[in-house]
């Protein structure tokens, strides 16, 4: 499994970025998104580039039923990467 470094980021241009992207198990409009836990301590919530975006439906789903996460981590891990790294691409930031 892919270990991030800590660290806070909190931008909220990149959660409104993120409303324009289609939900990753879906691909429905009408995302939000997901925070998946930090690989050190495992709290929610802290980390902006630490999402993935789910429709509503399928946001509950997750919540609903922890062991399908669990399960889907390696690969979200990898997408909440990419599009943090995409948003940033597009601002010339990288």
């Amino acid at each position: 499994m892919m270990i991030l470094k800590p660290k806070k980021v909190k931008d909220l241009k990149y959660r409104v970025w993120l409303r324009g992207k289609r939900c990753m198990m879906c691909g429905k409009h009408h995302v939000t998104g997901h925070h998946l836990p930090n690989t050190e301590g495992g709290q929610r919530r802290s980390r902006d580039d630490l999402q993935i975006v789910l429709c509503l439906n399928c946001h509950q789903k997750m919540h609903k039923n922890p062991n399908d996460e669990r399960s889907l981590l390696p690969i979200f891990y990898r997408e909440a990467k990419k599009l943090w790294d995409e948003y940033n691409e597009e601002r010339g930031l990288k």
